[in-house]
């Protein structure tokens, strides 16, 4: 359900949300695939099922991938996920400062108004 693309993206994120924890390497697989989906929503349920359904060294190279998406909620749910995740944490001293520089590059340009200025 969670690769069938018939299936709308809420389907297929609550799916992903479903996943219980596996060591297997095809689900490992099915989340760097979802993580990669159009879908923000599915994008979004990855990160999570990347930092609880997969073992930890396999999860963080979905979730720091994610650090660049283009939707805030994605990002944020990435992050969340990589700074712990039920008191536990999933990246070593080594790791934030790949982290760091994948987040430096993902940052977006700030907003400038549109219309008309008001003075």
């Amino acid at each position: 359900m969670i690769d069938d693309p018939a299936q709308s993206g809420i389907v297929r994120a609550t799916a992903l949300s479903l996943l219980v924890p596996s060591a297997g390497p095809g689900q490992a697989e099915r989340v760097a695939r979802a993580a990669r989906d159009p879908d923000p929503l599915v994008r979004r349920a990855a990160a999570t099922a990347a930092a609880n359904a997969i073992p930890p060294g396999a999860g963080v190279p979905v979730l720091t991938s994610l650090l660049a998406d283009p939707i805030r909620t994605v990002r944020l749910e990435a992050v969340g996920e990589l700074a712990t995740t039920s008191g536990r944490p999933l990246i070593r001293r080594s790791a934030p400062s790949s982290i760091v520089s994948r987040m430096s590059s993902a940052s977006h340009k700030p907003r400038t108004p549109s219309g008309p200025s008001i003075r």
